[in-house]
């Protein structure tokens, strides 16, 4: 008979943060990252990599299809989201560092400007990050393993 009730366990209904920050994950890392990349490399004097602009690109694409694959509750959309969100912040990171250490010092306050940004968007992505590793939403994507 206890083979029969787990079978037809009553399945856990997804927590309402999961909704929220994978909305938030999109709208942010997916579409206005893309948004902002584009406005930036159109302002660049000179070229643009090509490598440059398809992992930009490619990152904020692969973070909207992780968000909306959390969305749907599996699990492996989860971690995905999970590796992707911070990586969206090193990557941003990584671009303004030649400016901030150039000679041209509006060049450097910019980048100074979006570190200092990229911090307190770190802040939100740790809750984010907090948040999917609870143990309630962790129970969430696991019931069907």
């Amino acid at each position: 008979m206890v083979e029969v009730e787990d079978r037809w366990k009553k399945r856990i209904k997804a927590p309402l943060g999961v909704y929220a920050w994978t909305a938030l994950v999109l709208i942010k890392f997916g579409i206005l990252n893309s948004i902002g990349f584009f406005l930036s490399f159109r302002q660049v004097n000179g070229d643009v990599s090509l490598p440059v602009v398809v992992v930009s690109f490619s990152l904020s694409i692969f973070t909207a299809g992780a968000a909306v694959w959390a969305t749907i509750g599996d699990n492996a959309g989860r971690i995905a989201l999970l590796i992707l969100t911070p990586l969206n912040i090193v990557w941003v990171v990584l671009l303004v560092l030649q400016p901030l250490f150039g000679n041209d010092k509006d060049l450097a306050v910019g980048a100074f400007n979006v570190i200092l940004g990229q911090v307190f968007l770190t802040l939100w992505v740790i809750g984010m990050e907090w948040y999917f590793l609870t143990k309630k939403v962790v129970e969430y994507y696991k019931q069907d393993d």
